[in-house]
C-alpha cells in the first residue's frame, strides 16, 4: 500500500531512532506478543522438556533477525547491517591500546555517499542497535546475566556515542518471563529510568508479555 502524502511527510522529519520507535518497535512488540517464546511452555528442566515455540529459537539467530527484517522494511535492505565490527578497519578513531574489537547486532546506516575506504572509517554511522532476550524459563542463561548484559550494551553504545561513531542507539531486551509468565524484570519503568539517567545517550526498550496466543505466522 503506498504511504500517504502526510505519512511520507511525517518520516522525512523523523531522524531514524524516532522512526524506530514510531515504525518498527510497534511491530516488535506485536510479532513477540503473538508469536515469541512467552505463548510456549518454554524451558521446563532442559531442551526435551519444554520448548521455545515454532519461530523464535535463538536470541542472534531469530530475535535479532526478526528485528534486522522489520528495519530493513522500514530503512531498506542496503541500510540495514548485522554484525558491524567497532575495529581499526571500520574507525579511524579506534585505539587498539585501548579498546577491544566489538560488534554492534544491528547497524542502521546508508554509506552510500562515501566515495572510498578512507572516507568510510571517517563516516558517522547512524543508529546503533543492541538486543538481548531471556527466553522462557531461562534454563540456559541466568536471567540476572541477560539484564546485566543489557545494563552493559547500554554502556556500550554510550561509549560509542561518545567517540562519535553514531548519532543514536537503542538498547532491546527481550523478557520471555518464566514458566509462571512472570517477567523476569520486576519494574522495567525503573530499569529504563535508571539506564536513562546514566546513559542519557541510549534508548532502552524492554518488551514484556502484553496478550497474544500461539498461532501459525502468516
Amino acid at each position: 500500500m503506498r504511504a500517504s502524502k502526510g505519512n511520507r511527510t511525517d518520516v522525512a522529519i523523523m531522524n531514524e531512532k524516532q522512526r524506530f520507535l514510531k515504525k518498527v518497535w510497534p511491530r516488535v512488540e506485536e510479532f513477540f506478543d503473538q508469536y515469541g517464546p512467552a505463548n510456549y511452555t518454554g524451558y521446563l528442566g532442559g531442551g526435551e522438556q519444554g520448548w521455545l515455540g515454532p519461530y523464535i529459537w535463538s536470541e542472534n539467530g531469530d530475535t535479532v533477525r526478526v528485528i534486522t527484517k522489520f528495519c530493513e522494511d522500514e530503512f531498506g535492505f542496503l541500510n540495514v547491517h548485522n554484525e558491524s565490527k567497532i575495529d581499526r578497519f571500520q574507525y579511524e578513531n579506534f585505539d587498539a591500546g585501548e579498546e577491544r574489537t566489538k560488534s554492534i547486532d544491528i547497524d542502521v546506516t546508508d554509506a552510500s555517499e562515501c566515495n572510498d575506504y578512507r572516507e568510510f572509517r571517517r563516516f558517522k554511522h547512524t543508529l546503533f542497535i543492541e538486543v538481548k532476550q531471556i527466553s522462557k524459563g531461562c534454563i540456559f542463561n541466568d536471567h540476572k546475566d541477560k539484564i546485566q548484559g543489557f545494563v552493559k550494551d547500554c554502556a556500550k553504545l554510550q561509549h560509542q556515542i561518545g567517540r562519535g561513531r553514531c548519532r543514536y542507539a537503542i538498547t532491546v531486551l527481550i523478557d520471555d518471563g518464566d514458566l509462571k509468565g512472570k517477567p523476569y524484570v520486576a519494574d522495567a519503568d525503573h530499569l529504563i529510568e535508571t539506564i536513562k539517567a546514566e546513559y542519557p545517550g541510549v534508548e532502552p526498550l524492554i518488551w514484556q508479555k502484553k496478550g497474544g496466543k500461539p498461532q501459525a505466522f502468516a
